[in-house]
């Protein structure tokens, strides 16, 4: 396998798991909205599995593309982290066109995920929101701060 189907395997296989975790992430935000904690546990071990991986393909998706670098680029390129969008730029038309369709997968899985998490943070700020005034609501104590604010 030469470095150029590595990088594509590496870049496949980063992409499949970011869109895996966008997946996760849009049930996730289901159970935020339907106040589902019993789903959101689940959801949130299934978030951190996915996750794991990821540096390790990541340091490996690095490594091969500055491999693959040394050998097809020169100049000031070269002096720091190789992007793959100026790698695929130096490869031939089949070879581009693979591997750029997957990186274009990952960044478009990352966007994505990016997103979702930035529309779930705020569901749970204002979920939180929700049980710190339905605690005081309950308590009958509407002076008295009931949650610590560093939650």
């Amino acid at each position: 396998m030469s470095r150029i189907d590595e990088l594509e395997a590496v870049l496949q296989t980063e992409a499949d798991l970011a869109e895996a975790l966008a997946g996760v992430l849009t049930e996730k935000q289901q159970s935020i909205v339907k106040f589902d904690a019993d789903r959101l546990g689940s959801l949130t071990q299934r978030e951190q599995d996915l996750i794991a991986p990821f540096r390790g393909l990541e340091s490996e998706r690095t490594r091969l593309a500055a491999e693959l670098a040394a050998t097809r680029l020169t100049g000031s390129l070269l002096t720091g982290a190789v992007r793959v969008d100026e790698l695929t730029a130096s490869l031939a038309d089949p070879e581009r066109r693979r591997v750029d369709k997957q990186a274009r997968r990952l960044k478009g899985a990352v966007q994505r995920i990016l997103d979702l998490n930035q529309q779930n943070s705020v569901l749970m700020k204002h979920s939180l929101k929700f049980v710190k005034e339905t605690l005081r609501l309950i308590t009958r104590d509407h002076t008295r701060q009931l949650v610590d604010q560093r939650m």
